[in-house]
């Protein structure tokens, strides 16, 4: 939450749009929690706000995966409790959620 360091991340938003506009593409953002420390009192939410809040800012879609995995524990989520990273059931939680989002607006 420190201002310099979120205008820092903002101008790298701000690059990653511009780059993709001059390319034709269109960027869309997705939000993963950490695994690592997800749960009920998952110590990283107001991050996330800040996260999705700056790509909305520089006029980015944003697709918060918070409320996909609301009520499964982080173990149930991460590859293993020495790796966060998503697992295959998180993996297909998001791809339900992406597909969801990105068909619906069409």
């Amino acid at each position: 939450t420190d201002p310099a360091i979120v205008a820092q991340q903002e101008a790298r938003f701000r690059q990653m749009k511009s780059i993709c506009d001059a390319a034709g593409a269109r960027l869309e953002v997705v939000v993963f929690p950490f695994f690592g420390a997800w749960g009920q009192d998952y110590r990283f939410d107001a991050c996330h706000d800040v996260v999705a809040a700056g790509w909305r800012k520089v006029g980015v879609e944003v697709i918060d995966l918070r409320g996909a995995y609301r009520g499964i524990s982080g173990a149930d989520l991460a590859v293993s409790r020495l790796d966060s990273h998503p697992n295959e059931r998180a993996h297909a939680i998001a791809a339900q959620v992406i597909l969801d989002r990105v068909f619906s607006r069409r």
